[in-house]
């Protein structure tokens, strides 16, 4: 289908530029780690009355993971309890040294804000290669994957880079490497002949 756009629009317009962008990379997967239930396990998160026929749900939490593909945001209730900040830390630690959790790094919330995501999380688990984050309250830590593909890990993995392509008028034919994604939005607008002066990242050498 996109080959055959590409070929109608450039006999229509030799000077046409054609562009393939993806959103994201991929990974493949075979687990789940479902980290709410050692939460659950530890009180951090506590549960109605468990109807076996029924979905579990949750009464109060002081601890709580929001599941984000491959990673998930840890958030404390209360910012300001410190016993129960030990206590994640301390049980995230543990999960974590033991390698058939399925978990690559554990980030502090402030490595997380730097590298640009997840404002409100206290801690960001990142699922190691083959497992992504999961939304169970009971059951097992690790399970089999429904998905057998995920994305959402920190994206200085390889596997989450995305693909670029460009081709037509005025474009070269070589490698770019890595680019930041950002580089896109003011390409396109330096071949479109419009500004976008609220870029901040420079135009892609594609000449």
């Amino acid at each position: 289908m996109s080959g055959d756009l590409r070929t109608a629009a450039l006999a229509a317009n030799p000077r046409t530029v054609v562009a393939i962008v993806s959103d994201h990379g991929f990974s493949a997967t075979q687990k789940i780690v479902n980290l709410r239930v050692p939460f659950v396990a530890a009180g951090l998160i506590k549960l109605k009355s468990v109807d076996a026929n029924r979905p579990p749900a949750v009464a109060s939490w002081d601890a709580q993971a929001w599941p984000s593909g491959g990673v998930a945001a840890i958030v404390l209730r209360d910012r300001k309890d410190e016993k129960t900040r030990r206590q994640v830390d301390a049980l995230l630690a543990q999960l974590k040294s033991d390698p058939h959790n399925g978990i690559a790094r554990v980030l502090t919330g402030s490595d997380a804000h730097s590298r640009g995501g997840f404002p409100e999380a206290d801690w960001v688990v990142e699922c190691a290669s083959g497992f992504y984050a999961g939304s169970a309250l009971r059951g097992e830590l690790i399970a089999p994957a429904p998905s057998k593909g995920m994305h959402g890990y920190v994206p200085d993995q390889s596997a989450m880079h995305s693909s670029f392509f460009m081709l037509g008028g005025g474009v070269g034919k070589h490698p770019l490497g890595v680019i930041d994604m950002r580089q896109l939005a003011p390409t396109f607008a330096k071949i479109l002949g419009v500004k976008l002066p609220s870029a901040t990242q420079p135009v892609v050498a594609y000449e």
